[in-house]
């Protein structure tokens, strides 16, 4: 019994080993260096950017968490690259830097971990002006508990819930 969660939905298997990057995006971290990372903005901030004027804002997430909910820039234009693996996100970038140049660049994830090193990556590759939402989609969330904000759908969750969300 674990967690009270039904028989076929506990691990039937368990393994520890190490590993050098929480999310593997396929380069070398020395490409992405943590101390370079997007400035973070807390939900109210990120809120406030996705209105801005020629805003560019990409979903770090795998395609079939973006297929449940996504953000909505007004004024802006929502980039999802439609990865089934963060190893495609190098690329993605390379493919569309010229979409991101001279841009106000907004990054999400569902907690803000896969959004600091890929923030840092789309630093070094020459963009400048990269924000990533602090604390990520669940923060958001929990900042506008009412109508979701600029959040459409749910967030897909990693634990028993599934998903969250307006």
């Amino acid at each position: 019994y674990v967690d009270g969660l039904p028989e076929n939905h506990m691990l039937k298997d368990f393994k520890v080993f190490p590993v050098t990057e929480i999310v593997t995006y396929g380069f070398n971290p020395r490409d992405a260096p943590l101390e370079k990372t997007g400035v973070h903005l807390p939900p109210e901030e990120f809120h406030k950017a996705l209105e801005d004027k020629d805003v560019v804002v990409i979903d770090v997430r795998n395609f079939n968490e973006t297929l449940i909910g996504k953000f909505v820039a007004p004024n802006g234009e929502v980039l999802d690259p439609c990865m089934r693996r963060s190893t495609e996100f190098p690329k993605w970038v390379e493919k569309n830097k010229s979409k991101l140049r001279d841009k106000k660049v907004l990054m999400y994830c569902t907690g803000g971990v896969r959004c600091e090193r890929a923030s840092a990556f789309v630093k070094n590759k020459g963009i400048d002006d990269v924000y990533q939402l602090e604390g990520g989609i669940h923060r958001y969330l929990e900042a506008y508990p009412e109508d979701g904000g600029h959040w459409i759908g749910k967030n897909y969750t990693f634990d028993k819930r599934y998903s969250h969300g307006a």
